[in-house]
């Protein structure tokens, strides 16, 4: 199937998903042999409602991964670039992906999140594990699931944070569970108390934690957990005990050996022996 705007014509390869409403379609642009995203909107009211909140509220901002939107047979489409590459879900799931190398994905993600400049509804399309995408130059994307319609100009900037919040803490599980990071923890508590106001703030507050991340030695920093810093406090505790105790041994070998000495020459006295008898001869 072709769908066919003014001068340009978009293969369907399949449709990613759909409500009575709204329908997803992935496709190639036939011109340029690359991969979009088309939103179809079927729904004359909906319709209405989105082409006023791309034309009004998203084209104003410049936002890059919205291309157009056209009519056909009474439908709508909107156009989005659309991303190709591995998810993040995929690749933490089948790479080792080292803790410098994590925080350098959540870096680019807010980095593009900053300057791409989303909407809140696109971003709460698009911030999940399995629509993040990741390249092999670590190039970070994001494809987006717009299938509600009602939500257009309902969604606070809060709750992006707080989806954000979800794919920092699956980025970071490893950290987080040995409370190894505190600066990680903090920036976490601040998405999900909703204590930032925008994009820029979000980044700007992160690099501290990035540098935390990063600059650290080559050494696993040790973990901060409850039952973690009472072990380190038992074998500290045991440590110290054992060095007490080998001072205590070796004064009491010192003591024993002082003590058997002053026996031995106190208590050693000339034996004389006089011999009475030699065989059958008595010695007077």
């Amino acid at each position: 199937m072709v769908i066919q705007n003014v001068n340009k014509n978009y293969e369907v390869i399949r449709q990613l998903d759909g409500t009575e409403k709204m329908e997803e379609y992935l496709c190639r642009e036939q011109q340029t042999g690359e991969y979009r995203l088309l939103v179809k909107v079927s729904d004359g009211t909906a319709a209405k409602h989105f082409t006023l909140f791309l034309e009004e509220k998203i084209k104003e901002s410049q936002f890059a991964d919205y291309l157009e939107c056209f009519q056909q047979n009474m439908d709508l489409y909107a156009v989005f670039r659309y991303s190709f590459y591995p998810s993040l879900e995929e690749k933490l799931a089948r790479e080792n992906c080292s803790r410098k190398e994590r925080a350098e994905l959540a870096r680019r993600l807010l980095e593009q999140i900053l300057l791409r400049n989303p909407h809140p509804y696109f971003l709460k399309c698009a911030l999940r594990a399995d629509l993040i995408t990741v390249s092999k130059s670590m190039e970070v994307s994001w494809n987006y699931q717009m299938t509600n319609e009602k939500s257009f100009d309902s969604c606070p900037l809060s709750f992006v944070f707080d989806q954000l919040s979800g794919i920092f803490a699956r980025l970071f599980q490893t950290e987080l569970s040995r409370k190894s990071y505190p600066l990680l923890e903090h920036y976490l508590e601040e998405l999900q108390g909703g204590k930032f106001s925008a994009y820029l703030e979000l980044y700007e507050k992160f690099m501290p934690v990035y540098t935390d991340l990063t600059e650290e030695g080559s050494e696993e920093r040790a973990p901060q957990t409850f039952l973690f810093r009472l072990w380190e406090r038992t074998k500290k505790l045991l440590g110290f005990l054992r060095k007490v105790l080998l001072v205590l041994l070796l004064a009491a070998a010192v003591c024993y050996v002082v003590y058997s000495c002053f026996l031995d020459t106190s208590g050693s006295e000339v034996v004389q022996q006089t011999i009475k008898q030699i065989g059958d001869v008595m010695i007077r």
